[in-house]
C-alpha cells in the first residue's frame, strides 16, 4: 500500500516536471504567469505532450512498458534542459526577474484558509476513498475508458489491425487515447494493471483543476475571494461526483478551462505566453475527447474571427495560435482521418436535424433547476444579461461570454436538435465540461458588482 502511494506519486512527478519546465521556457522572458498558475497547467500539458509521444512511439512498434516509457522522459529532459540553458544564455535578464505576481506572499484571512482547506482535504480524501475501495461500474468506464488502457497495459502494446477486436484497445475506436495511456504509464509504474489505483487519476484531475481555478482569477480579485470561490467551485455536486468516476469528461473540462482561461488573459492583458499555453491546451483538447475537435475547435475559431473583427488580435497571431494547436495534435488528427474514425462516438457519417421536443422539459429541469450544478447556470445567464454595458467595453469579458455561451448552445443543440441524441445520458455531462467556464465568469462578475474590475484591454 505505501509503496503504491510512492509509486503514483513517481508516476505524477515526471509530467509534471516536464510541464512546468515547457511552460517556463514559453514564459521566460515575459515572466507573465504565476508560479501557482504554473504549477497546476504544468499538470495537463506534461501529461498531454507525454501521452501523444507515447502514442507516436507505439505507432512504431515500441512496447507500452516502463523501460520505453522512462526512455520518453529522458528524452524530453535532455531537450529541454538543452533549450533552458540556450534560453538562459540567450536572455540572462529575463531569467532573473521576478515579477511582483511571484513574489507575493497570502495575503488573506488565514482563518478562511484554514476553513477551506480541512473541507477540501475531507472532500478529496472521500474521494480517494470512493475510488480505491468501490469497483468500476460505469458504463462508459468499464466498455472505453478503462477498457482500453487496460487491454494496452495487459498486451503491451497498443494494437493497430483493424480487424482484431481490440483495436485501439477496444471499445470506442473514434475516442481519443490521452486518458487511456495515462493510465498505461500509471500502471508500468505500479508494476502491474491495478484498476483502482490507475483510476485516482480522477482525484487528481479535481486537485489540479482547483488549483488551476484559484491561480486563473484574475489578480485584482482579493485572496478571500478566491478561496470562497474556489471552494463553491469544489462543492458543484456534479463536478465532484466526477472526482471519483473514471470517465475523462473532467480532465476534458480542464483542458477546455485552460484554452478559454489563457485567451481571456491574453485578450485582457497582452500577455503572450497566456495565448501560447491556451494553444496548446486546445490541442490537447482535441487528445482528450472528441468534444475537442467538433465543438470547442470551431468555438475558439469564431472567436478568434471576433477578436480580429475587433482588431483585438493581429492575423499573425491567430495564425500562429491555430498553428500551435494543430502541430500539438498533428499526430492524432492525421492517424483519425488516415483511418476513417468517427467525428463522435459511433457513427457520424451524417446529422439529421430534428426536434427532440420530449427531451426539453427533462433538459431544462437537469440544467437549471436539478441540483447537479446548484444554481449556476442561473447565476450564468442571469449577469451576462445584467452586465451587458460592461460586455460592450470589455471585450475580455465579451469574448469569454461569447465562448461561454456559444459552447452551451453547441453542446445542447446537438441533444435537442439532432438525431444523435438517443437519450439524456450525455447532457448533463456535456454541461459539466464547460461548468468551470461558467463559474469562471460568475466570479469574475459578481466581483465587478462589489468593485468594478479596471477594463484593462489592449
Amino acid at each position: 500500500m505505501i509503496l503504491n502511494i510512492f509509486k503514483i506519486i513517481f508516476a505524477y512527478v515526471l509530467p509534471l516536471l516536464a510541464g512546468y519546465m515547457i511552460i517556463s521556457l514559453i514564459d521566460y522572458k515575459a515572466r507573465a504567469l504565476s508560479r501557482g498558475f504554473k504549477f497546476f497547467s504544468a499538470f495537463f500539458v506534461g501529461k498531454g505532450v507525454f501521452t501523444m509521444e507515447v502514442f507516436i512511439v507505439g505507432i512504431f512498434g515500441a512496447p507500452m512498458k516502463l523501460p520505453a516509457m522512462l526512455a520518453i522522459f529522458c528524452f524530453d529532459f535532455a531537450v529541454l534542459g538543452l533549450l533552458a540553458w540556450r534560453q538562459k544564455k540567450k536572455f540572462p535578464a529575463a531569467g532573473s526577474a521576478f515579477s511582483k505576481a511571484h513574489l507575493n506572499g497570502f495575503r488573506g484571512s488565514k482563518i478562511l484558509l484554514s476553513l477551506v482547506l480541512i473541507l477540501l482535504v475531507l472532500k478529496i480524501g472521500a474521494s480517494f476513498w470512493q475510488t480505491t475501495h468501490v469497483p468500476t461500474y460505469e458504463f462508459d468506464a468499464w466498455n472505453n475508458w478503462d477498457l482500453r488502457a487496460k487491454v494496452i497495459s495487459v498486451e503491451g502494446r497498443i494494437q493497430f489491425d483493424k480487424n482484431d477486436e481490440f483495436y485501439l484497445g477496444g471499445g470506442i475506436k473514434s475516442y481519443p487515447l490521452n486518458d487511456g495511456l495515462w493510465k498505461v504509464w500509471q500502471a508500468a509504474v505500479l508494476g502491474g494493471w491495478q484498476e483502482q489505483a490507475v483510476n485516482t487519476t480522477s482525484v487528481f484531475v479535481y486537485i489540479f483543476l482547483l488549483g488551476l481555478f484559484y491561480f486563473s482569477l484574475p489578480e485584482n480579485i482579493s485572496t478571500n475571494w478566491r478561496l470562497g470561490s474556489t471552494y463553491l467551485f469544489a462543492s458543484l455536486p456534479f463536478l465532484y461526483f466526477h472526482s471519483w468516476i473514471p470517465y475523462a469528461d473532467l480532465e476534458f473540462a480542464a483542458y477546455l478551462f485552460l484554452t478559454v482561461a489563457g485567451m481571456y488573459h491574453y485578450l485582457r492583458d497582452g500577455h503572450a505566453p497566456h495565448l501560447v499555453l491556451s494553444a496548446l491546451a486546445l490541442g490537447l483538447s482535441i487528445w482528450t475527447k472528441n468534444e475537442g475537435f467538433a465543438v470547442l475547435l470551431p468555438v475558439i475559431v469564431a472567436a478568434l474571427a471576433l477578436a480580429l473583427l475587433r482588431k483585438q488580435m493581429s492575423l499573425r497571431r491567430a495564425g500562429y495560435y491555430i498553428a500551435t494547436a494543430v502541430v500539438v495534435v498533428l499526430p492524432w488528427l492525421v492517424f483519425r482521418f488516415v483511418n476513417h474514425l468517427d467525428l463522435l462516438s459511433g457513427d457520424s457519417s451524417s446529422f439529421r436535424f430534428v426536434f427532440n421536443r420530449q427531451f426539453l422539459g427533462t433538459a431544462f429541469n437537469s440544467i437549471f433547476l436539478a441540483s447537479h450544478f446548484n444554481f449556476l447556470w442561473l447565476l450564468a445567464f442571469g449577469l451576462a444579461v445584467t452586465q451587458i454595458k460592461t460586455l460592450r467595453r470589455n471585450f475580455s469579458q465579451q469574448s469569454l461570454v461569447f465562448i461561454l455561451f456559444a459552447s452551451f448552445l453547441f453542446y445542447n443543440g446537438i441533444i435537442i436538435f439532432t438525431d444523435k441524441a438517443y437519450d439524456l445520458s450525455a447532457l448533463v455531462r456535456v454541461n459539466l465540461q464547460i461548468a468551470p467556464l461558467a463559474m469562471f465568469y460568475v466570479v469574475i462578475a459578481v466581483r465587478g458588482l462589489f468593485e468594478p474590475l479596471p477594463a484593462r484591454d489592449k
